[in-house]
């Protein structure tokens, strides 16, 4: 027995669609037949899924492990925002350049409400001269006419800017009269020196609410 087969143009066309929408030609995805919530990790190719497939706002806090996240995973806002509060300020700086040839050793200044707090600041020191030196960066308070030291520290770096030295530095700003006014300076302590101060930082959190918590 033959069988003769008719072709016609709508059994080519149907054909033809068949086999593109199977192939995923032109970028498309053959997704028909496919249960809801069928697709899992494991139909995934690790590494696959990007930015741009995400809906906006998909990823919160829910979907986020806890610990995962450091301080350098948040832009400035952010840090400023979970660190602040009604009882706890920050503030920070990038850089800040310091040689023998500039009298200001002043990083940063930052004011603060008038209460009592526990002072917490940091820095990288990179050593851009010559030789080995030793810098101290101090966190002062203004009383009136007077400058208070609330802490101290002293690093030892090697030339070349190839080293850190970290510095850091708690203490305690009391005054309960007006705001406050913590600054932080660094110096190198022989003369030449050229160095950069990376990531300079203050946490103050009143101590009130810290003794409550």
């Amino acid at each position: 027995m033959n069988i003769t087969t008719k072709l016609t143009y709508s059994n080519i066309a149907a054909t033809a669609a068949l086999a593109i929408a199977v192939s995923g030609v032109g970028g498309v995805a053959y997704a028909a037949g496919l249960a809801d919530n069928s697709v899992g990790s494991p139909q995934i190719k690790n590494g696959q899924v990007k930015t741009a497939d995400l809906g906006k706002n998909s990823v919160t806090g829910g979907k986020v492990k806890a610990g995962t996240l450091a301080e350098s995973d948040l832009n400035g806002a952010a840090r400023t925002a979970f660190t602040a509060g009604a009882d706890a300020f920050y503030d920070d700086l990038n850089f800040h350049n310091i040689s023998s040839g500039d009298p200001d050793k002043t990083i940063f200044q930052f004011t603060v409400p008038a209460a009592d707090y526990l002072v917490s600041a940091s820095a990288n020191v990179t050593n851009n001269g010559g030789d080995v030196n030793d810098f101290t960066c101090s966190l002062t308070q203004e009383i009136g006419e007077f400058t208070s030291t609330i802490a101290t520290s002293e690093v030892r770096v090697a030339n070349g800017g190839g080293n850190l030295g970290t510095i850091s530095l708690n203490g305690v700003a009391v005054n309960t009269d007006g705001p406050i006014e913590l600054t932080m300076t660094c110096e190198g302590q022989q003369a030449p020196y050229s160095a950069q101060v990376l990531d300079p930082r203050i946490v103050a959190v009143e101590l009130g609410s810290a003794t409550q918590k």
